[in-house]
């Protein structure tokens, strides 16, 4: 259900995007952003390089484009999965199993508890969309209580996700929120999650280049095999991790 009657048809057009290609733009932007994070960033403050400084920026920018497609295949996964237990238990498993990879590449050491890695984010996000679909299915709520109660939820699971320190924590939790409430009318609600991603920072700017795949896409799953795509989040983070140390 979303709050809108508007409906805005898949893209049929030349340049479609089934979500498997989405996710695969989001999984190279995401790559390009924690190969920034992990190896060029270091490289850029011991050699004080300009050059090299423009570089790890602007792979950080690139890597902005990630979170708002993987929120809005997230939102999708949701609406068409056959168990949402299944869904939100498979986040949550590739969340503890990606967690020492994340701390290792991205935080300088195993088990660091100063950032949480991006699936507990998605996970909790999951259980905020399975809150809404279960109060907008009461009829005899009332629309107003019914919204009211989705509101409360997603402050709710927001205030998990500050609390554990996730990645993007609050904002992130509120983008797959627009991202479920808005699906139907993907282009304004590509444009509300970049504005929330840009409340919580000015780095974000890039993530408005999210509504292009999002706007092209055609309604398909696609091709890709999803534990792939599951995989591929902590297998990365481990590569990256073994260049860094190859490096140092």
């Amino acid at each position: 259900m979303t709050i809108t009657k508007l409906h805005q048809k898949p893209y049929t057009g030349a340049f479609s995007m089934s979500g498997s290609a989405i996710k695969l733009i989001a999984c190279i932007c995401m790559l390009i952003d924690h190969a920034g994070a992990a190896i060029v960033e270091n490289y850029a403050i011991i050699s004080g390089s300009e050059n090299v400084f423009f570089v790890y920026y602007l792979m950080r920018y690139i890597g902005r484009i990630a979170f708002p497609l993987f929120a809005f295949l997230l939102a999708e996964g949701f609406v068409h999965t056959h168990s949402v237990k299944k869904y939100a238990i498979n986040l949550f498993v590739f969340a503890f199993l990606s967690e020492i990879p994340f701390d290792l590449a991205l935080q300088g050491g195993a088990l660091e508890f100063e950032s949480q890695n991006v699936y507990f984010t998605l996970f909790l996000g999951v259980l905020a969309m399975a809150s809404f679909d279960y109060v907008l299915k009461i009829k005899s709520l009332p629309k107003p209580f019914s919204y009211l109660f989705c509101a409360v939820c997603a402050a709710f699971f927001a205030a998990v996700a500050y609390f554990l320190k996730t990645d993007y924590d609050i904002y992130g939790v509120l983008v797959i929120c627009a991202a479920y409430f808005l699906r139907q009318i993907r282009t304004v609600g590509s444009v509300v999650m970049y504005i929330i991603l840009m409340i919580d920072s000015i780095v974000e700017k890039t993530a408005i280049l999210a509504a292009l795949p999002i706007t092209l896409y055609n309604g398909k799953r696609g091709n890709g095999n999803k534990y792939f795509f599951y995989f591929f989040y902590p297998v990365h983070l481990l590569i990256l991790y073994g260049i860094k140390l190859l490096l140092i």
